[in-house]
């Protein structure tokens, strides 16, 4: 998988500008972060990546295999962990692993239940969502994220409502990951991004 952005502007309120004229690539199995300080644009950026939203000008193009790779396919290829992005909390948790399980693959080797494990969070599986603590979600998140097949995974301010004990954990978990897919972190905290091959500095 390779991502290509051409010339990516945008803009809010038809003049405001927070992003413009961006051009870069993101090759396959290396490991980006996007960095700035607020309002500088990154949570905005992985979101034109994501094809969540579009942006004011300029393209993204989408490679798989040598071949491009039409942008309402990308979704298929792509997981993603944001603060913003509301996991569905009137089911347990072993409920929502089985429903993100029938659109994704599970990394091989893995059951659900090791995947809870995993996330420590085996004691939790027939927990309803909507009674996990904000760490407990982000950590979900993070390992539906992190542990689901996938080309292109992309984390907005990953370590966000987690203690000490879970940005631990996150470390561990991204480490076992780089390398295998395009990683693409958005955050202004070094310790979020200290694997990463290359820097996109937006201030």
């Amino acid at each position: 998988m390779n991502i290509t952005l051409e010339g990516i502007g945008k803009r809010f309120n038809n003049r405001e500008w927070v992003i413009k004229n961006l051009n870069y690539s993101f090759e396959q199995n290396k490991t980006y972060a996007i960095t700035g300080a607020n309002g500088s644009g990154k949570s905005t950026l992985t979101k034109i990546i994501s094809g969540i939203n579009l942006p004011s000008s300029g393209s993204v193009h989408y490679e798989s295999n040598g071949k491009p790779l039409d942008s309402d396919q990308f979704y298929k290829h792509l997981t993603y962990a944001a603060p913003y992005l509301d996991l569905i909390e009137e089911l347990t948790l072993k409920e929502l692993l089985h429903f993100h399980f029938q659109f994704k693959k599970i990394q091989e080797g893995y059951s659900l239940n090791d995947l809870m494990h995993k996330m420590y969070l085996e004691d939790s599986k027939n927990k309803y969502i909507s009674n996990f603590s904000s760490g407990m979600k982000q950590r979900l998140k993070l390992g539906l994220a992190l542990f689901s097949q996938a080309s292109v995974t992309l984390l907005d301010e990953p370590t966000s409502n987690m203690d000490e004990q879970g940005v631990s954990w996150y470390s561990e978990q991204i480490a076992s990951v780089a390398g295998s897919r395009i990683l693409i972190i958005a955050s202004n905290q070094a310790y979020e991004y200290g694997i990463t091959d290359l820097i996109i500095d937006l201030n």
